[in-house]
């Protein structure tokens, strides 16, 4: 009877804890922007932005609150799942710091066109270390420097300069020079930490410096990634590459072998898969994923079977499709990239194969 007992007991322990620690890491950690942020702003204070904060408030009773087609996952969430871990908000008791509007260094101020509750990727980093001790078991995912982008593009021209009276080439050489400098810090950052802490596995996003408009905004996300990769590489840091530009690329090239529906692979209006807000309020004509579910009362899903076959659930953010697609492409890097780590089947198999990329 006792024998029984035990085998009953180490079946329950490992019913319970099995899970937790298989697979190659330990914990799946992230920062960063709105590309992977699991719901931060489900709880306040909220985003700050009035406009978004009206609904955020009621993220509970219409499952919106991350930037994609909800309850579709956000590519960390499928990246957790096939290794078996989790990438809850961590203001919600979990491992992700990432918040949607988030620049690498600095906070953003009313008018800029960033949530200013937005809390900087390199301060997100900070105070992750300043609350838990860093692991050489665990991977970290940084995936930053769109927002940085948007800001030099967006705002109003005298805080990069004048053209009028500087000229436009000035100001078009002020704009790289802040992408370049958000670029630097970011990677002085990530090499900081894990020389001081021994973090060996770690993802860097590349920004999709083939898409986008105008063709300054590709110009600037192309010096934004030399900046960053260059640093990085400068600095010694231990890192995988996550080249979403090339994935974007293959996407494009043959949708179908993603499971894209050709029709609905681009991010314009009519193609994506949430409807815009039905309201006036121009503040919601840009990232209204956010807001987007089933139930939600201002953006739902054309379809479910719509959302699994897009790209893009909004103007900016990677519909259930697309999400899946680069969780995907995230658990395959590094399974590429530290191959003696996955010795055992995946707690969960990829929804795209590996050799799709």
């Amino acid at each position: 009877m006792f024998r029984i007992k035990v085998i009953l007991t180490l079946s329950v322990l490992t019913f319970f804890f099995g899970t937790a620690n298989a697979g190659p890491f330990t914990r799946l950690w992230v920062f960063g922007d709105s590309n992977v942020d699991t719901g931060w702003y489900k709880v306040s204070p909220w985003s700050g932005s009035n406009s978004f904060d009206i609904y955020f408030q009621q993220s509970s009773t219409y499952g919106f609150g991350k930037p994609t087609t909800s309850p579709g996952p956000v590519s960390v969430q499928v990246l957790a799942r096939i290794i078996g871990k989790h990438a809850r908000p961590a203001n919600q008791g979990g491992t992700n710091y990432a918040t949607g509007g988030a620049r690498n260094h600095d906070t953003n101020f009313s008018g800029s066109g960033l949530f200013p509750n937005a809390v900087p990727t390199e301060t997100q980093i900070d105070n992750y270390v300043s609350t838990h001790t860093p692991s050489g078991n665990a991977l970290y995912l940084v995936s930053s420097g769109d927002n940085d982008v948007n800001f030099a593009l967006a705002n109003p021209s005298n805080y990069f300069g004048d053209p009028a009276v500087i000229g436009p080439a000035a100001v078009e050489a002020n704009q790289e020079a802040y992408v370049i400098d958000a670029a630097t810090t970011l990677a002085n950052k990530i090499a900081s930490v894990q020389a001081t802490n021994s973090i060996n596995y770690v993802i860097v996003t590349k920004l999709a410096e083939s898409f986008g408009t105008p063709a300054l905004k590709q110009q600037l996300r192309a010096d934004y990634n030399s900046a960053l990769k260059g640093q990085l590489d400068a600095l010694s840091v231990q890192y995988a590459w996550a080249d979403i530009n090339t994935v974007r690329q293959q996407i494009n090239a043959n949708p179908a072998a993603f499971g894209i529906d050709s029709m609905h692979l681009t991010n314009a209006s009519g193609q994506r898969a949430c409807s815009d807000p039905m309201s006036s309020d121009p503040n919601l004509a840009s990232g209204f994923a956010y807001l987007c579910s089933p139930t939600s009362p201002i953006s739902a899903p054309l379809s479910s079977a719509i959302a699994k076959k897009s790209l893009f659930a909004d103007d900016a953010h990677f519909a259930t499709g697309g999400q899946r697609i680069i969780g995907s492409y995230y658990y395959c890097l590094a399974k590429k990239t530290w191959p003696t780590l996955f010795t055992t089947t995946p707690a969960h198999k990829p929804p795209i194969a590996c050799n799709k990329f």
